[in-house]
């Protein structure tokens, strides 16, 4: 496996990962919005209903949004790396069978 395709597979991760937040962020604040209470995802983020116009106040938590986010790409990283690996077994596999 290349650096370059180990790299794009961290970046993807990465990406994903943000995406996963921030659409944890989005459903944390509808949720707040919808039964008018507090709600959160624990470490991660917490919303808040508000009143009038001032809908919803969403914060995320310092340190735990870090940790959420690092683990997430850790996470899709380590699966993508192990799903790219087994491919390339199966392949190498198949062509020893072809041989025979």
């Amino acid at each position: 496996m290349t650096a370059l395709r180990i790299t794009l597979t961290v970046f993807g991760s990465a990406i994903a990962a943000a995406f996963i937040v921030v659409v944890s962020a989005m459903a944390v604040t509808a949720l707040a919005v919808a039964t008018n209470s507090t709600a959160g995802v624990p470490g991660l983020v917490t919303a808040t209903a508000g009143d009038g116009a001032d809908l919803a106040s969403t914060q995320f938590i310092s340190p735990g949004s870090a940790i959420w986010f690092v683990t997430i790409t850790a996470g899709f990283t380590a699966a993508s790396l192990m799903a790219f690996r087994m491919h390339a077994r199966r392949r190498i596999n198949t062509r020893q069978l072809d041989q025979l």
